[in-house]
């Protein structure tokens, strides 16, 4: 029996490309985090989800492999309707956290946490579509539970 774990599908590499790039946005200085330095980013993190044997398990013919990129655009410049990448104070991203939450370890890695006046911001990236009204208590299980191994991991509450 083949107790290989099933390669990531195509929502899955596709959040991993988006999340690379605005990682790689956030890692640039206030007042360059643009969408055409985003684009720049974008094409410079391809060559790494195009080469990724996961990817190329996909099988995109070239009008597949536009739509791929052009969804991964998408999701990217969708952060610019939600808030202005050049005003977000960046405290870390990427950060690998770990707590023990109502007595069961957990551990995680958050994708941004910000500075603003009133503390800590946990971002948690989402590359499809959001949650129903009814669904949202629970998707906002994994924030919270972020939030809490920030705080027990940074000592500062988000």
């Amino acid at each position: 029996m083949d107790k290989r774990p099933d390669p990531p599908g195509e929502p899955a590499l596709l959040g991993t490309f988006v999340h690379r790039v605005l990682e790689l946005l956030c890692a640039q200085p206030a007042g360059t985090r643009t969408v055409e330095r985003a684009r720049e980013l974008a094409g410079e993190a391809w060559p790494d989800t195009q080469n990724d044997p996961d990817y190329i398990a996909l099988g995109h013919d070239e009008t597949s492999q536009r739509d791929f990129k052009w969804r991964g655009w998408t999701a990217i410049e969708n952060l610019w309707r939600l808030e202005d990448p050049d005003q977000i104070k960046v405290r870390a991203t990427e950060a690998k956290v770990q707590a023990t939450v109502g007595g069961v370890p957990f551990f995680g890695i958050v994708d941004r946490i910000d500075v603003e006046s009133d503390g800590l911001v946990i971002t948690d990236y989402k590359t499809g579509k959001a949650p129903r009204p009814n669904d949202l208590p629970a998707s906002l299980d994994q924030v919270l539970l972020y939030a809490a191994a920030v705080e027990d991991h940074l000592g500062e509450r988000p």
